[in-house]
């Protein structure tokens, strides 16, 4: 995989746990973020709001805290979906 000039835009990303982070970053991510793109996404974890872990940052985040460090889906939110999923 690239690790370079993603785009995760309009989706909507859901953990199942608490135990289950909805992003990881390793050390080098801010090489990684200076080329990402994030935007008009849900994110969810029914279980914890503290679901974005940046590994150099200590415990896992919040998604205020998420946009604030990486610069990132500033029109995202983090709120429960409506409705039945449908995973593919």
């Amino acid at each position: 995989m690239n690790g370079e000039n993603w785009v995760l835009r309009n989706n909507t990303i859901i953990g199942k746990n608490s135990s289950q982070l909805l992003i990881y970053l390793q050390p080098t991510w801010e090489w990684f973020t200076d080329s990402w793109i994030s935007e008009n996404n849900t994110w969810y974890n029914p279980d914890t709001s503290n679901s974005f872990q940046i590994k150099d940052r200590g415990k896992a985040k919040n998604f205020e805290d998420w946009q604030s460090i990486v610069s990132l889906d500033k029109e995202s939110v983090f709120t429960q979906t409506e409705g039945k999923l449908d995973c593919i």
